[in-house]
């Protein structure tokens, strides 16, 4: 494999992204820039997210549980790092975990606060649990570990391959009882094969917002919630104004070398700058009232307005 150097966001996007961002968006977007500038080993970032959002929130029954959870993330962590900074793919890489975690971080923040009146056509979330929480960062966390830089319609089974990762991981720290453990793998590796993109669409199409406020759509099924989360969390640091750019141009670069180092690739997607950025922000589904809380769907609107 050829040797390639990661991009270093520029320092200067954070205050111009900072200038045209929403209120509600003014703080992941600090710390996804001071996350960028600043780098923290991987593992280091997911204990510091569970031992802040989760474990503060833990029924004593479900301690054990958790904690082994977190023991298990920080060891997923250590290898995802190292084996997405030696393949050092210009998009697809560790500091793209890194956002996706911190934004899954206020997505769940928002989910715990609960829905207000004013969101009334969202699908009902359910209940806020640590444990749900804790699983969807896990899927953060794996989500696209071990990605080759194809573009999505090129490896339709990326997301197995990085279930089938996480599966060696998870049966070498299997933890009492056995069933549960077993269970929350299974309900991780369905939120992680939810962010294919055949499956994105499909699913927010299903769960998106209603017109009809008097008629209010039923609660969203766990597994199908945090799918939802995770494919907005996915995104979310690309719809920042000029860090989302400099991130689509990232995935430009990343697309040349894979078409460059793949001779029997088939044919290349949009590679234009500016088409490529359009086509991304026609393609995002933001479905949860947790997405419009933290400004997520007025960045859509933004950028497809000046797109």
């Amino acid at each position: 494999m050829p040797v390639r150097s990661l991009p270093v966001m520029p320092p200067d996007l954070a205050s111009a992204d900072l200038a045209l961002v929403p209120i509600q968006a003014q703080a992941w977007t600090k710390a996804v820039h001071a996350a960028r500038l600043t780098p923290m080993p991987l593992a280091e970032r997911w204990q510091g997210l569970w031992e802040s959002l989760i474990l503060p929130q833990a029924p004593e029954l479900d301690r054990d549980f958790l904690e082994a959870l977190m023991a298990c993330g920080c060891s997923i962590a250590q290898q995802v790092e190292r084996d997405m900074t030696m393949a050092a793919w210009p998009y697809h890489n560790a500091a793209h975990i890194q956002d996706t975690l911190l934004l899954s971080a206020h997505l769940l923040a928002a989910w715990e606060q609960g829905d207000l009146a004013s969101e009334a056509s969202f699908w009902r979330a359910p209940d806020w649990s640590a444990c749900d929480a804790g699983l969807l960062l896990l899927a953060c966390l794996v989500h696209d570990w071990g990605h080759d830089g194809s573009p999505v319609a090129s490896s339709p089974t990326l997301e197995a391959l990085a279930c089938a990762r996480l599966d060696v991981c998870w049966t070498n720290w299997t933890a009492a009882p056995a069933e549960r453990w077993h269970g929350a793998g299974q309900v991780i590796r369905q939120v992680v094969l939810a962010t294919q993109a055949s499956a994105v669409h499909a699913l927010h199409d299903q769960y998106g917002p209603r017109s009809d406020a008097h008629q209010r759509p039923q609660t969203v099924p766990m597994q199908h919630w945090l799918s939802l989360l995770m494919t907005e969390a996915d995104v979310g640091a690309s719809l920042l104004p000029h860090a989302g750019l400099w991130l689509t141009q990232c995935v430009q670069q990343e697309w040349h070398l894979w078409a460059a180092e793949m001779p029997l690739a088939r044919a290349m997607p949009v590679t234009d700058l500016v088409a490529l950025r359009r086509r991304f922000l026609t393609h995002v589904r933001l479905s949860s009232f947790c997405a419009r809380r933290i400004g997520l769907q007025h960045l859509l609107q933004q950028g497809l307005a000046f797109s």
